[in-house]
């Protein structure tokens, strides 16, 4: 124990005096050591180095870096013509001889500093003094920085420095004068401002006058020729308009009433309510004679032609249009075996867009609507009509067999597809059977890339799939994600991503949406468009039934505090049965919980 004490002891005697005897140069510094008290030794190699401990050596290190001595206050400078100028100055100096530097200031810079500015200040007087105001701004600005280095280059080597460059930072005169330059500046400014002003406006005066009678000139000649060219324009109409509508008196009537409408709302804010259908929304709408008014009647099959209509003509915009709708319409034949002929449509359209992302808005729209009706455990199943179209480009195939085929695809009649693609090359006839086996979740999209003919329009639409399907499972992860590449419902009417939404245990889908950029080319204005659409009444029928609220009872009575009472419970949202005389079992057929009774003449919500 002894000898780890006296080992330890050893060990940290030697630190100290390591500590005391050993000191490192940087590199940016010189190191003086001094031995009792005088200057033993300069070093200005960098590295390790070795002292006698103090008392008997001492190291003060300088910094042997470039420094910078700026002016310290700005006083007035005369100059051979008697004006004051504010000159700042910086000077650039470093320690040459760190003998004679510690000498004469210590070891502290701010020593040099101090005893340095009085001289530099001198310096810039006895310079400036002998030159006029242009020369030290402008023409001997230069020399006056060289000479006030020259002299203080013999100050410099007292003080065991190196003055390396003197700068002149900005001249400028003192507050009184620079207020005055700016005066008399302004003033002459302002007085030749002053005569262009004037000299502009007689001048806009006569340019004005000779313009006003120019235009009423021109005004007038225009309105005589214009005039005249509507004169014979209307009556070329007329008999135009005359010629024409003999002809075909529905078309006539119809466009009449088409520019009734037209000018009745030019104003893009007006707001225009009639009924669903209206003929002048409806081009297909299947129409009949109503045998007692005589009135033609419309029953139309879907709501989007009308709504691709109002996009064409009635708004006829540039850019995005969003259009939503709700509305009867009617099939010939019911779409499933749990649905009807007769549907209250509502939907939703995008025109003007033919990127992904107004094809994402429409799902997400879909899907956030169906969940905010309460239909729970959603599934939407994606597809994409441009799959079918590549695979089956380029072949000679007639209408019949080209309906066959989209049916036994959606049908996924296997045989009927073998049948009917038997007279199809055989990389097309593979490609429709392979079709069949195209459903599930994501892998399908890797098995499709594989198995699919790599044409480019397929390339694009399983990209496409795969954009969707990710995007919309991050907005909704809850929702399940399928794909049915061979679902070729609405085969002839989408153009790009179609997708059905289901609930569960649902047989007939809720929703059906997707790409159609055809729709809008019947009325002359072929834009891009995405939409989906449900049946009203079924989704209500779908959507969960909302569990019964609490209710109150109250008793009927004349008594304005039940009355004032009960409007007070109904305005915070609660649901009051008032009673009616001779009909107290009405009571049981809502979950009342409370009821208000009379207690000392007020009325009070207690428990029942």
């Amino acid at each position: 124990m002894n000898r780890i004490a006296m080992f330890a002891s050893v060990l940290l005697a030697l630190l100290i005096l390591a500590a005391a005897t050993l000191f490192v140069v940087d590199q940016r510094q010189v190191a003086v050591v001094y031995s009792l008290g005088e200057i033993k030794e300069v070093i200005t190699e960098p590295g390790l180095k070795v002292k006698l401990p103090p008392p008997f050596q001492n190291v003060v290190f300088l910094d042997r870096r470039i420094q910078t001595l700026d002016s310290p206050e700005t006083r007035p400078i005369f100059t051979a013509e008697k004006k004051s100028l504010v000159i700042d100055w910086l000077v650039k100096w470093r320690i040459k001889e760190p003998r004679q530097f510690i000498r004469n200031n210590g070891a502290d810079m701010r020593n040099l500093e101090n005893r340095l500015s009085p001289v530099v200040q001198a310096a810039f007087n006895e310079e400036v003094t002998k030159r006029t105001v242009g020369g030290v701004l402008a023409t001997e600005r230069e020399k006056v920085m060289q000479d006030v280095q020259a002299r203080l280059a013999d100050e410099a080597k007292s003080f065991g420095i190196e003055i390396l460059d003197v700068r002149i930072k900005r001249v400028d005169f003192v507050a009184s004068i620079t207020e005055s330059v700016y005066r008399r500046m302004e003033s002459e400014r302002k007085q030749v401002a002053n005569e262009l002003r004037s000299k502009g406006q007689a001048e806009s005066e006569k340019i004005r006058a000779d313009a006003d009678r120019q235009r009423e000139v021109i005004v007038a000649e225009a309105y005589r020729d214009a005039q005249k060219v509507m004169g014979e324009g209307d009556a070329e109409a007329s008999a135009t308009y005359a010629a024409a509508f003999g002809r075909d008196p529905q078309f006539a009537q119809f466009y009449r009433s088409l520019e009734a409408y037209r000018a009745t709302w030019r104003n893009k804010s007006d707001v225009m309510v009639v009924e669903p259908n209206s003929d002048f929304y409806d081009l297909k709408t299947f129409k009949l004679v109503d045998q007692l008014s005589g009135r033609t009647l419309g029953l139309r099959a879907d709501t989007t032609p009308q709504v691709a209509r109002i996009d064409a003509h009635l708004l006829n915009r540039q850019g995005v249009t969003r259009l939503c709708y709700c509305g009867p319409v009617l099939h010939t034949k019911p779409q499933g075996s749990q649905s009807t002929r007769e549907q209250l449509q509502l939907g939703a359209e995008i025109f003007g867009h033919a990127g992904l992302e107004a094809d994402l808005e429409i799902q997400e729209l879909a899907l956030g609507g169906l969940q905010a009706a309460g239909v729970k455990a959603l599934t939407i199943d994606l597809g994409d009509a441009r799959i079918v179209r590549a695979v089956l480009a380029g072949l000679p195939l007639d209408a019949e067999v080209l309906t066959g085929l989209v049916s036994a695809l959606t049908t996924k009649d296997r045989s009927l597809v073998k049948e009917l693609a038997s007279a199809c090359p055989v990389e097309t006839r593979d490609a429709l059977l392979a079709l069949l086996d195209l459903y599930g979740g994501p892998e399908v999209l890797v098995e499709a890339a594989r198995v699919l003919p790599q044409r480019p329009l397929v390339k694009a639409a399983l990209a496409d799939l795969g954009w969707i399907s990710g995007h919309v499972s991050q907005a909704y992860p809850e929702v399940r994600i399928g794909f049915d590449l061979s679902d070729m419902s609405g085969y002839a009417y989408y153009s790009g991503l179609r997708f059905a939404v289901y609930a569960q245990g649902a047989a007939s889908a809720l929703a059906r949406g997707g790409r159609y950029d055809e729709v809008g080319a019947v009325f002359g204005r072929n834009r891009p468009a995405v939409g989906f659409s449900l049946d009203l009444r079924n989704l209500v029928a779908s959507a969960a039934v909302p569990a019964a609220r609490a209710a109150i009872t109250a008793p009927w009575a004349e008594d304005a505090g039940l009355r004032a009472a009960v409007r007070e419970l109904r305005a915070q949202g609660e649901t009051v049965l008032c009673i009616l005389p001779g009909h107290e079992h009405e009571a049981q057929e809502f979950e009342c919980d409370r009821e208000l009774v009379q207690a000392q003449g007020q009325w009070l919500l207690r428990a029942r």
